[in-house]
């Protein structure tokens, strides 16, 4: 396929001819992205992915409120409470990126392990107070939100880069 495209041929029926395949939808799915990835510029599908992540980070906060909604649903909170504790905890989670980015920009230091620990014992300490559960309890059901956030941003992670690579 990189030499038919190299050659000049992109028509997707063209090179599917070319090697043989038949026309089904998936052939023509994967023909379709192979010939795009023999002329993908990396830097400019890099800077595409990175342009929309605010607003990708932007709209999982509601996920991450369902998600605490569902785990704490005996508590007599609404929904738009657990909405605005999510705000405010991705705000601090972006206030120690930021901080971590200019500290390695400026000095070269790289204090990932502390971010890291910090937004852990900030998150912790915070679930504490927000629903003022045991310690044991409140450790396990924040791992379980994280455990089932991280999930949901894996797989939709993985149908979003398909489909920016679709539409890219």
């Amino acid at each position: 396929i990189r030499e038919l495209v190299n050659a000049g041929v992109t028509d997707v029926d063209a090179v599917i001819d070319s090697v043989g395949g038949e026309h089904d939808f998936e052939s023509r799915l994967l023909t379709g992205w192979l010939i795009k990835s023999v002329n993908l510029d990396q830097k400019s599908f890099k800077d595409y992915l990175l342009d929309k992540l605010p607003w990708i980070i932007f709209a999982f906060m509601p996920v991450f409120a369902l998600l605490m909604k569902l785990f704490y649903f005996r508590h007599d909170q609404y929904y738009i409470d657990h909405l605005i504790f999510s705000f405010h905890l991705h705000s601090f989670v972006f206030l120690v990126l930021i901080l971590m980015t200019l500290i390695k920009s400026m000095t070269g230091f790289s204090i990932d392990t502390w971010a890291a620990l910090l937004i852990l014992i900030y998150s912790l300490l915070s679930f504490k107070n927000v629903f003022r559960q045991k310690w044991a309890k409140t450790t396990l059901k924040m791992m379980g939100i994280s455990f089932f956030y991280s999930l949901t941003i894996i797989i939709v992670g993985m149908i979003y880069l398909g489909i920016a690579y679709t539409l890219f």
